[in-house]
């Protein structure tokens, strides 16, 4: 649903996250890691869908909190403390990567200033972050998507306006990537756009031979240091398209349709 937000005499379009019982897309969604009921970071019992075949982590593991120093907005999350530790996933098909249409990728990150490796990632299917084939989300100057899309001559970057200092540390946000119907990408932290491609990037994003990875940025490397919590990606739904504001989950987010 949408409303409509007035700011100094012009009106902006903020949608609202679903936050009903029950996920209309969730035939949809591909994964969804939260670590509440997890034994461990290589416990697929992460992945509430249950569509995720195997977890294994970095040979200096990352753990699972509930509570601490740092409280995550619902419950358990996967914590690093440097950038050498990561995950890397398997699902139960490699199809499930090949994004031919609408996809969006959503997670909560809580990063600690100064926590970042130069180059440091969210997450990735990369084999490296300069070479022709998957995706990623990570940091370079700014915070930037990049993606190839087989039969593109090269990979297409989409860049925030937002940097480490301008985006914050030391505290939960709210990161979103979608690609729409008009195959534009945007992405959106805190339920704000920061960032949009110049123009539709069509095509199936490749699915990299490599892992689906957290905390990452090349294969293995290029991390940061914190935390990530409620992690979902859904394909062919863009859920938020909106070049204006939408309304941040305040809730887990639901499962079942």
């Amino acid at each position: 649903m949408a409303i409509q937000v007035g700011f100094a005499g012009s009106t902006l379009t903020a949608q609202v996250a679903n936050l009903s019982s029950g996920d209309p897309y969730w035939d949809n969604v591909i994964m969804l890691l939260r670590w509440d009921d997890a034994s461990s970071v290589t416990d697929t019992a992460a992945d509430v869908k249950g569509n995720v075949s195997s977890i294994t982590a970095s040979s200096t593991s990352p753990t699972i909190q509930v509570s601490g120093p740092v409280s995550s907005p619902f419950g358990g999350y996967i914590n690093t403390t440097s950038t050498t530790q990561y995950v890397s996933i398997t699902t139960a098909s490699s199809s499930d990567w090949l994004f031919d249409g609408e996809f969006t990728f959503e997670f909560w990150a809580y990063y600690v200033n100064s926590g970042f490796a130069s180059t440091g990632g969210f997450f990735n299917k990369l084999t490296s972050w300069t070479g022709s084939e998957g995706f990623g989300f990570g940091l370079d100057t700014y915070f930037k998507f990049n993606c190839y899309m087989t039969g593109a001559p090269s990979r297409t970057t989409v860049l925030t306006n937002k940097n480490r200092a301008s985006a914050g540390y030391d505290t939960w946000q709210f990161w979103a990537i979608t690609r729409d119907s008009a195959d534009f990408i945007r992405i959106y932290l805190n339920g704000e756009m920061v960032g949009k491609s110049s123009a539709a990037v069509p095509g199936t994003m490749s699915s990299s031979a490599q892992p689906f990875r957290l905390f990452c940025r090349n294969s293995t490397s290029g991390g940061f240091t914190g935390r990530i919590d409620e992690f979902r990606v859904t394909k062919g739904i863009a859920r938020y398209t909106t070049d204006g504001l939408f309304g941040v989950p305040s809730a887990p987010f639901p499962t079942g349709s």
